[in-house]
């Protein structure tokens, strides 16, 4: 999806995983990088100065002056997902060339390989209901847990607590920010604030995923994503 498609004020799911379907993220130390880049990228403050990462990390950048809303996120071993919405034209677009370009030289360099590390530049979805966008709160959510073996796609959360437990401390998704109260100046919270009352109501939300009644398949293909 090209710049122009983006609508200011719209919301977009924008997902991706790694190249053969490797491992993009190895550890901690990885995903604190990705994390780190969805702050310092993310602002039309940026004056093209080539500065080093540690330098840029320094720096406060201004709520108003970010590129796009990320509003949820989640990021795993081999992909990650982040509900976006457009806050100037091209806003999205920049930020995640910047973010993707500097995590993969990151990458490389780490690992000492070459070549391309996620399978495309980035994927989109339009969130283009109400309905919609509280679903792919609930998506982006639920997919940690397939790192600890809940098959939520095919048979649904079938381990309330395991999942509780699991979701509120998984530091590497908005959901451990939002079901544990934390503020960070990456994440814009208000979004699920306002769709859900209570962090227990969007608990609650997720929990009740019927994968009969909403198969995945048919708003992500199975070639795409995860």
């Amino acid at each position: 999806m090209f710049s122009d498609n983006f609508v200011p004020g719209e919301y977009y799911h924008v997902y991706n995983r790694g190249v053969d379907r490797r491992v993009t993220f190895t550890g901690n130390q990885d995903f604190q990088r990705f994390f780190d880049g969805m702050r310092v990228f993310n602002t039309a403050q940026d004056s093209g100065e080539s500065i080093s990462f540690f330098r840029r990390c320094q720096r406060s950048y201004p709520v108003e002056q970010q590129l796009a809303r990320i509003s949820s996120f989640s990021l795993i071993p081999n992909h990650f997902h982040m509900l976006l919405q457009e806050v100037c034209e091209g806003g999205i677009s920049l930020f995640m060339q910047r973010q993707g370009n500097s995590y993969t030289k990151y990458f490389n360099r780490k690992e000492q390989r070459t070549g391309s590390l996620f399978e495309s530049t980035y994927h989109v979805k339009h969130i283009d209901s109400q309905a919609y966008l509280e679903h792919i709160t609930r998506y982006i959510h639920l997919n940690i847990l397939d790192l600890v073996g809940i098959d939520w796609k095919g048979q649904g959360v079938d381990d309330d607590k395991k999942a509780l437990e699991f979701l509120k401390r998984y530091p590497w998704s908005s959901c451990y920010y939002y079901l544990n109260d934390i503020e960070t100046p990456t994440l814009d919270l208000s979004l699920l604030r306002g769709l859900f009352s209570t962090p227990q109501t969007h608990t609650d939300f997720m929990f009740d995923y019927q994968p009969t009644l909403q198969p995945d398949d048919l708003i992500f293909p199975k070639p795409v994503g995860h």
